[in-house]
């Protein structure tokens, strides 16, 4: 399942593109839908962050000195994405959204123990809280199988 994952996604090409243009691309314009299962999105994530890396490292877009970098801020801005745009269904209890400075917070250290410039991650936020991304979330419309590329179907390891 992981090699069919990374052909998968190694046939899209992240060129030129900032990390979350390319995370925007891969969740919306890839051709399939994202699992609901934090484990099938995480080994998503992983072939997306490696792929973005080959195709960016060392350019302006890719402003990262650690490989696994692009993983961890791809998994941040999901759940920033999560946080800032999910329906608020309980309203007796006001649940209080993720501020710029505590998602900048989060990435603290997170670029091989340095951290990322702050206006970058400030473009972030403000472009997700802008416009959210509209994840195509794991769920067959009616009357189709579970044919979606997910990260592989059998729910074991790798």
């Amino acid at each position: 399942w992981k090699q069919i994952r990374y052909r998968y996604t190694r046939a899209i090409s992240f060129s030129e593109m900032t990390l979350e243009q390319a995370l925007r691309y891969f969740l919306t314009g890839a051709g399939f839908r994202l699992p609901g299962e934090a484990q099938k999105i995480d080994r998503l994530l992983e072939e997306f962050a490696r792929c973005f890396w080959q195709d960016n490292e060392g350019t302006p877009g890719c402003p990262f000195t650690d490989p696994g970098t692009p993983f961890v801020v791809s998994y941040a801005i999901i759940i920033l994405n999560t946080d800032l745009h999910r329906a608020n269904t309980d309203s007796k209890r006001k649940r209080k959204r993720m501020t710029k400075d505590a998602f900048i917070s989060n990435l603290r250290g997170v670029d091989d123990q340095r951290d990322l410039d702050r206006e970058y991650l400030e473009r972030i936020y403000d472009n997700i809280q802008a416009q959210p991304i509209e994840l195509a979330l794991d769920q067959p419309p009616e009357g189709a199988g579970d044919g979606g590329a997910d990260g592989g179907g059998d729910g074991g390891g790798d």
